[in-house]
């Protein structure tokens, strides 16, 4: 494990900032103590990863898509995971027996996350063909185990860096899948970004005068049967007013992307209120 750890060491000194990002090692009473508050023995190379740094600041994210927590964040999330009610995302059937099944188990330890809606546990107490120290990715409330431990993480990780299927972008922070289709996604996202970033935001509608118009770009609620819709846009959010038809609510809810040109109408509320903004037309942004 030690040798491991100085190979991926050796794939991300180059990156700025990459070694002050990492935290001071963890002394063996600190983990000592982690151990008896936890009610668990760490695995030998969960406690190697440690005693090679204590986690990471949050900043950048050098382990693929994630960053590693500091013992003093994984007690914090562990106190608080006690103290609050079984988490939906807990709730597994896993019929290959790997992961046991329950609904909330004080023996999976949140160690990683990847600063969104995926995080990694430790399990030390896995299902009859698991094996204690396998590790539990939960993306969206659906754990599975996706490495017999942390050494087959770290070696991953290190494979894709050193084969190229990852690489660093310095603007984000973080690790990109190198294939043809992650970064055709990339680049789709990238630009919607920049549409929404270049577009008009809430204060530039403070600057209107009645029968202007103007081209919004943001996330919509749709409403057919009031023809009232919430458009979010940057800064804020505003209703627009007309026929959106051909704009459905998007998958799972999800508030789909629209480019809406509106014509600014009279204020509500005897003059006082927001203005009604119409819609002249509303096209879907492409996903």
């Amino acid at each position: 494990m030690e040798k491991l750890l100085r190979e991926f060491e050796g794939h991300i000194a180059s990156i700025n900032g990459a070694m002050d990002e990492l935290l001071p090692p963890a002394t063996s009473d600190e983990l000592d103590m982690a151990e008896q508050e936890l009610g668990i023995t760490f695995p030998d190379d969960f406690r190697t990863l440690y005693q090679w740094h204590n986690g990471d600041k949050g900043i950048l994210f050098l382990f693929g898509e994630y960053r590693i927590s500091p013992l003093s964040e994984i007690l914090e999330l562990y106190r608080f995971a006690q103290q609050s009610s079984s988490p939906e995302w807990q709730q597994v059937s896993d019929e290959s027996g790997v992961i046991k099944d329950c609904i909330s188990n004080p023996k999976w330890i949140q160690f990683a996350d990847n600063g969104g809606n995926t995080i990694v546990l430790l399990d030390m107490d896995p299902g009859k063909q698991g094996t204690p120290g396998q590790l539990i990715e939960a993306c969206d409330g659906e754990p599975e185990c996706r490495y017999s431990g942390v050494d087959a993480f770290i070696t991953d990780i290190t494979n894709r860096i050193s084969t190229g299927q990852i690489a660093w972008d310095e603007e984000s922070g973080c690790f990109w899948e190198t294939d043809e289709e992650s970064v055709t996604e990339r680049k789709t996202f990238d630009e919607k970004i920049n549409l929404v970033e270049s577009a008009p935001n809430f204060e530039a509608l403070q600057r209107l005068n009645t029968g202007d118009e103007i081209d919004l770009v943001g996330a919509i609620k749709p409403n057919h049967k009031t023809h009232k819709h919430q458009l979010y846009i940057r800064n804020g959010s505003v209703t627009i007013v007309g026929d959106i038809s051909n704009i459905g609510k998007g998958l799972s809810q999800r508030p789909p992307l629209v480019k809406v040109k509106v014509r600014v109408g009279k204020k509500t509320l005897f003059g006082f209120g927001a203005p009604i903004y119409k819609v002249i037309s509303c096209e879907r942004i492409p996903q």
